[in-house]
């Protein structure tokens, strides 16, 4: 600013601001969890920031893993129970979200076979 350079200032001040603002979003996003507990009856899944503020527990025995085509609008991961579904994974990347799913289903299994886990 001596120099006469005094414009810089402002864009200076603005650089900083958005710096600022972009550590505190991902210093959010870093809280979220999600807890999915599979017992021989419940699936348990929790959601929340930092601790659970949602939660939804669903009979094993009527629950399902969905994966929509890549291509479809929507949720990307979800476990259904009779009329309710739960979005799961949305800080995931693809390939993770995939090995999620995987996982899911191997404790869950299809909710044809009943919940029943299958045979490997």
């Amino acid at each position: 600013t001596w120099y006469g350079l005094w414009p810089v200032l402002p864009f200076a001040g603005l650089e900083l601001s958005l710096l600022g603002w972009a550590l505190y979003v991902s210093a959010r996003r870093a809280l979220d969890t999600e807890v999915i507990t599979v017992s021989d009856d419940w699936v348990c899944i929790e959601k929340g920031r930092g601790r659970p503020q949602r939660w939804w527990r669903f009979e094993r025995y009527f629950s399902e893993v969905r994966v929509p085509a890549p291509d479809a609008p929507g949720p990307r991961l979800m476990i259904r129970c009779r009329d309710e579904c739960v979005e799961l994974g949305d800080f995931l990347a693809a390939g993770e979200r995939r090995q999620l799913a995987r996982e899911l289903y191997r404790c869950i299994g299809p909710v044809a076979a009943g919940g029943m886990r299958p045979a490997a």
